[in-house]
């Protein structure tokens, strides 16, 4: 299959002898040194691809050659995998007798020598390979570098789009005023066209987000990302979804009108269509009919963008606005702002000389201007960029090659095939990081840090962050702490993925066939994919590594899976939980598991090379669950269902990604079994703290030793809200001694837990103590803080002093009474505070009286969004701690007093766009 699959090879087997050479059992066998023997050997490979790379080999020529290193590659990565299996089998099954790895039994010594012998083998067949390539002039040249270190981070330009927008001030201004305006029509559409690259997406984006366009359409924007696939159901699904945040799945078009009719009927509403591809009129009419029934108001606007003068013409009536290129002078100011950024090189004439030519080439589109400035940001010598200015890249006509030349130059190999993975996602779908990154790390693409404490993961958060400031991935998104959840592809870029992944990346769509000569690596078989002829079966799917499917063709295709590493298992977003219909027990070589849609299976836990699991309901997991030592990542569906115990959960010393604990002393689930778990990262939510025995139980959950939990959830109750729980009801009919105590030991079990000071969002709930612990006030990166039903709290923590706190939500605090003094804590308060939401608070009368010493014009400098409801004795609302307030909402008050302060209180907030007194 040529120098792409046999890269790919390599490279995860690279990681494997890495991992396996560590192995406890492989040195007591042994094996490390022939392991390590044969991890040299696998660079040397490295070094020979490179070297054909750089020589520019004619595939036809040493096609011979690239079959025999692809076939023992092969038969390397099928034996590393079964030795590693065997390897993590023994040492799950056999954990409470743990010497039977030493002793000399029969079967043992007959293994080891059958594996020594396959080593020896594997060996011998590399050697014959390295003497072919020399008759071909090939050397093991020192090559790019496996891993990718700091400094390569370092030479990674920002990311952040929003900072490098030049050159589309008037367009926006334009676009905004003619979205906005008043219009005749009862629906106008605008059509904003240009080529590929050119910044459409980013432009359209920016009219979107501006103020005038969210005061005008405050909840009835929707964007809808169109493609290729212009199904006007599809469309009014996905306006739905925008709308309501649920996926309906409807089919009638009628239904659907009814439905948006609920949202938009009489109301002006702007949708984005997005990348429109459609040339047929017939289309377009259904899908403009069915907007037109829906009722909206006249001013209601569709703003869409599209590359080509047809769709314009299928569109008929439409206002038509055609974004230029950049102008030289943009273009290279666009390119200033990422290559000559902190850290890049300083812009002397010379490097601004090469630059300006270098620009030129990018025919003034910015995509293709980022994506060479990225690349030149890295690039610290006149000599590097006059070999960029001299490539022959230049000349590429199937590719932009600016793009290609960033994925040229990327600094590993391991990274260029993180790259050329992509191509298996569908054009225009969101990627996920974490998903993404546990793909990689699952086929191999990143190898292990030597005589390092990081974890792989973070490998693979260097490499994404590379691809994004390089330009090969975009539109980046956040969530509430700052971390990217998600992001794109550009489809030119994305086109890029697929020419570097031709020969071993196929997506198979509903109607169409596999091809005869597929020999697949990634292969994405989509729903409708029902058939596949049996004449091809085996020669296709012999050497698939990752495969999403629905279950239907998987059991078809099932027995030729031979080496299955990712499985993802497509379905509706609708469909109810179901049991898989085959057995998971032969696909012991999964170390990716997605079946997020599907019941988990019992024989789950022999998988035990499993690093990755994610699963629809799960009311209980099966037993021998604790087989699956190497799962690193688990996720759960169903999470505001029924929560389960983890038995076991103490083996599990790899696992990074827990959605939720249950404390349970009955089921033998105690807080203290998290102590060994010292990589949980992201969100983790405790539940059940009221069966904490005491703060030394607490302590050895070792909470504040894990550095990267960023949130974190304390429930006092079993489930996520917990109103059915009475056996740690306030009012469940203890006597006032044993509150007393519950409240003593919920506060010294607070203090047990305290979190590492990384903490950015902190959740209490069920709190049974009067007093907060002590050590929130502590928490200098708290962003999020939520307190919900602590029902005998009656004064709150100081918090004002707490420097990146941008949201405060306290509900259901039953005895709370005043947020004033202590809230404020005598110091400069609040800088960064931008929301504050209060809620079923029935005994408060004091909201934010003044606080001694402080300035009242500076308390809430940034506060935009402030919610009171359902709080009957509310007295007190001082207005002149809210400068920047935006949205107040405030109802369901007993008093007139407060509604006569409201009236006068309103006509001051000169910054407020929504405003809602109710009751």
């Amino acid at each position: 299959m040529g120098e792409a699959i046999v890269a790919d090879l390599a490279g995860g087997l690279l990681g494997k002898l890495v991992s396996l050479a560590a192995e406890e059992v492989v040195q007591a066998w042994n094996f490390h040194e022939d392991l390590d023997t044969l991890h040299q050997r696998m660079e040397s490979v490295g070094a020979l691809l490179y070297d054909a790379h750089t020589k520019n080999l004619i595939m036809s020529t040493a096609k011979n050659w690239f079959d025999k290193l692809e076939a023992v590659a092969n038969v390397a990565n099928v034996f590393m995998d079964e030795l590693a299996y065997e390897v993590t089998r023994r040492k799950a099954e056999n954990r409470h007798k743990s010497l039977d790895f030493f002793i000399p039994t029969k079967n043992t010594l007959l293994y080891r020598l059958k594996v020594a012998h396959k080593i020896k083998s594997i060996q011998a067949s590399f050697d014959e390979i390295f003497k072919s390539a020399v008759d071909l002039g090939l050397q093991p040249v020192a090559y790019l570098r496996s891993t990718v270190q700091d400094r390569d981070i370092r030479s990674t330009p920002s990311y952040e789009d929003k900072s490098i927008i030049v050159g589309r001030d008037e367009d926006v201004s334009y676009l905004v005023q003619t979205v906005c305006k008043k219009h005749e029509e009862d629906l106008e559409v605008i059509v904003v066209a240009g080529m590929g690259g050119q910044g459409k997406t980013t432009l359209a984006r920016m009219v979107f987000n501006s103020d005038n366009v969210i005061t005008m359409f405050p909840d009835q924007r929707m964007w809808i990302t169109v493609s290729d696939d212009f199904d006007f159901i599809k469309i009014l699904n996905q306006m739905v979804e925008s709308l309501t945040l649920t996926n309906l799945g409807l089919t009638n078009p009628q239904a659907l009108t009814r439905k948006l009719q609920e949202s938009l009927k009489g109301k002006k509403f702007l949708l984005i269509l997005d990348d429109v591809w459609n040339e047929e009129s017939v289309k377009w009419d259904n899908l403009t009919n069915s907007l037109l029934e829906i009722g909206g108001d006249k001013g209601s606007c569709i703003l869409v963008t599209t590359r080509k003068q047809e769709v314009i013409i299928a569109m008929r009536s439409c206002v038509s606005y055609w974004l230029e290129k950049l102008t030289e002078d943009e273009s290279y100011e666009l390119f200033k702002k990422i290559a000559f950024s902190d850290g890049g090189v300083l812009e002397t004439e010379a490097f601004a000389t090469i630059g300006r030519s270098m620009v030129k080439r990018c025919g003034g589109l910015p995509l293709a201007i980022k994506a060479l400035a990225g690349l030149l940001y890295s690039k610290k010598s006149e000599q590097e960029w006059l070999e960029i200015q001299c490539s022959e890249t230049w000349e590429s006509k199937s590719v932009l090659p600016s793009l290609k030349l960033s994925y040229d130059n990327l600094p590993s190999l391991s990274l260029k095939q993180c790259f050329a993975y992509c191509s298996i996602m569908p054009k225009n779908s969101f990627i996920y990081k974490d998903e993404l990154i546990q793909i990689w790390l699952a086929l191999g693409f990143l190898l292990p840090p030597r005589r390092s404490i990081a974890l792989t993961e973070d490998i693979g958060s260097k490499y994404f962050k590379i691809l994004l400031g390089n330009s090969l991935l975009q539109d980046e998104e956040k969530d509430e702490c700052g971390n990217i959840i998600r992001c794109k592809m550009h489809d030119l870029v994305h086109d890029l993925a697929l020419e570097v992944s031709k020969h071993h990346s196929v997506s198979v769509k509903a109607g169409e066939e596999l091809s005869h000569d597929c020999k697949a690596v990634y292969m994405r078989l989509d729903n409708g994919v029902s058939t596949i002829k049996p004449t091809i079966l085996k020669r296709a799917f012999e050497r698939v590594q990752v495969l999403y499917a629905g279950a239907d063709i998987l059991l078809h295709v099932l027995p030729y899976l031979t080496h299955l590493t990712v499985l993802v298992l497509n379905a509706d977003d609708n469909q109810v939980a179901q049991e898989l219909p085959f057995s998971l027990r032969k696909m012991k070589y999964l170390k990716h598991l997605d079946i997020s849609h599907y019941k988990l299976p019992t024989d789950i836990t022999e998988l035990y090379n499993l690093q990755t699991l994610r699963v629809g309901d799960l009311d209980e997991i099966p037993k021998r669950f604790s087989n699956l030592i190497n799962l690193r990542h688990l996720y759960i569906r169903n999470n505001y269902g029924k929560k389960c115990m983890f038995n076991g959960i103490e083996r599990l010393i790899s696992l990074q990604t827990l959605p939720y604990f249950v404390v349970s002393k009955n089921q033998n689930c105690l807080v203290g079994q998290l102590g060994g778990l010292k990589h949980l990262s992201g969100e983790i939510r405790l539940y059940g703290l009221y069966e904490v025995a005491n703060i030394e139980e607490a302590r050895k959950a070792k909470l504040c030793e894990k550095s990267s939990i960023q949130c974190l959830q304390l429930n006092w109750r079993n489930t996520e809200f917990g109103h059915e729980d009475s056996q740690h009801n306030d009012e469940d009919g203890s006597n006032e001694d044993e509150m007393e105590d519950k409240e003593y030991n919920d506060q010294d079990v607070m203090e047990g837990l305290e979190p590492h000071p990384n903490l950015k969002t902190l959740m209490i709930v069920g709190f049974r103590g009067k007093k907060f612990a002590s050590w929130i006030t502590v928490m200098l990166n708290l962003v999020k803080l939520t307190l919900r039903n602590c029902n005998r709290c009656e004064v709150l923590p100081p918090l004002s002093h707490l420097p990146k706190l941008r949201e405060i939500v306290i509900e259901g605090m039953r005895n709370l009474r005043v947020v004033g003094d202590v809230f404020c804590g005598g110091q400069s308060v609040f800088p960064q505070l931008e929301r504050l939401n209060i809620e079923n608070c029935p005994r408060l009368r004091k909201i934010l009286p003044s606080c001694t010493g402080v300035s009242s014009q500076s308390e809430f400098p940034k506060l935009e969004i402030l919610k009171i409801t359902n709080c009957p004795r509310l007295r007190t609302i001082p207005k002149s701690y809210f400068p920047s307030l935006k949205n107040l909402v405030i109802t369901d008050l007993e008093s007139d007093m407060m509604l006569g302060t409201m009236s006068r209180y309103v006509s001051s907030l000169t910054s407020l766009s929504l405003l809602r007194i109710g009751d």
